[in-house]
This record gives C-alpha cells, structure tokens and sequence, in this order.
C-alpha cells in the first residue's frame, strides 16, 4: 500500500505537466445562420403563351401570340422557418412584342381593314414565390421548390391600316417579294395589358463564399390570362443572407 502512495506523488507531477502542455480541445463548430431577409440580383426570363385563334375567327380584338421578356431582376426574401421563405421580384426592360392581327373586315368592293397590337416601352414583371427548402436554409447546398404567381404589365399599342387585297407591290429592298399596299395607317395608345400566371418549379442554391450564395431555378405553370396557355420562367444569379440577430 505504501508503494502505491509513493508511486501516486511520484506522477502526479507528471500528469499535471501533461496536462497543462496538452494540445486546446477544438472549439464547437457554430452552425451557420442565414437570417431572416435576403437579397439579390438574377439574370431572370419569362414567357406568357396564347392560344391564338384562326384569322377567319370571330374574336372581335387581337389575342397575343405571345409575351415575355429578360433582364436583371431584383430579388427580396424573407424567411418564415429554415424551411420555408417568401420572395419577391421586379424587373422591367423595352422590347416590344406583337399582337396576333385581328379579323380582316372588308369595307367596300376593294377595301379592307385589320387591326394589329402591340405592348412595349417598359413592360414590368412581378414574381411572387414561396420557396421550400427540405434540408433547411442553414446548409451550403440547398435544393428547393418553388410555388408562384407572374404579373406581367405593360402598354398597349394598337395599328389599324387599310389595304387593297387586288393591289400589290414589290417589298423595297426584297427583290422578287410582292406585298399588299397600305393606303392608311394609324397607330393609338390603347392603355395597358396585364397578364397572370401561376408556376411550380425546382431549383438549386450554393453557398460560395461566407454569405454569398449561387441559384438557379426553373419554373412552368399556368397563363391564367384570357386566351391563356402556358407560362414559364427562370433566374439565375447571386443571393446574399443577412446576417441574423
């Protein structure tokens, strides 16, 4: 028993040396915390079909054949859970895009009329979405869902021209084309078009750097205008967390 004792006093020196010049235990790794808001910037397109009718058709107004449009758009999120966060977009450019024309109505023995619209000068488009995200925000990748709702608006241009069926002349600068010779030709404001969708789709985001995250996303739905088809839309771009409380 005394050797015990003796032994004991012996190392204790030893294992307090050892255990003051022993490697630091590594600290507890924090677990990232995106925040409630987040921003970005997306190279974002949209496009709104329709169901067209035949020229022969009695719809008295022109039907788009189609609508959409590209450009920078703005984001803004919040994040109800890690699972589940609402956002918003809004972006706006200058093409223009054609109307389907409208049944040619004749006037007299050698005159007709038609109609054809337009929209352009900076149509807006509005996606509202509620992203789902199953393995929660908090990992660097994160694969979600989305659910939403498009509104596309812009100004309506309407062109009415007059024209003789049995009149024809060669295209200028298209030589061997021959086309129908415009007598009259008016161009009027016609107020604006708005149209709806709503869109489901899936997506893909990475954390690249600290807060700094890639996404890309696609989406197909539902054109729930008049006359409506198919929808579809898609974004990809930056999105930055802020910090959290």
């Amino acid at each position: 028993m005394r050797k015990l004792v003796l032994a004991f006093f012996l190392l204790l020196p030893l294992a307090v040396f050892a255990q003051e010049h022993a490697a630091p235990a590594e600290p507890d790794k924090v677990p990232y915390d995106p925040g409630k808001w987040y921003t970005g910037v997306h190279m974002s397109v949209y496009w709104f079909s329709y169901r067209s009718p035949d020229l022969n058709s009695l719809t008295p107004e022109p039907i788009p054949s189609s609508l959409g449009g590209g450009g920078f758009n703005v984001w803004a999120g919040y994040r109800l859970t890690r699972h589940v966060d609402v956002r918003a977009g809004l972006f706006f450019h200058s093409d223009r895009y054609s109307f389907f024309n409208s049944k040619p109505v004749q006037l007299n023995d050698t005159t007709w009329a038609s109609r054809r619209g337009s929209t352009g000068n900076r149509p807006f488009y509005l996606p509202l979405e509620i992203r789902l995200t199953p393995f929660g925000s908090h990992r660097r990748i994160q694969p979600y869902l989305l659910l939403g709702f498009g509104t596309q608006i812009s100004r309506v241009y309407e062109t009415s021209f007059r024209y003789r069926q049995a009149r024809t002349e060669e295209v200028p600068g298209q030589p061997g084309r021959w086309g129908m010779v415009v007598s009259d030709l008016e161009i009027e404001r016609k107020g604006f078009l708005v149209t709806f969708g709503a869109h489901v789709g899936t997506g893909l985001q990475v954390r690249v750097y600290r807060r700094l995250g890639l996404s890309l996303d696609f989406a197909f739905g539902r054109n729930l205008s008049r006359h409506g088809s198919v929808t579809v839309n898609g974004n990809f771009g930056l999105t930055y967390d802020l910090a959290g409380n």
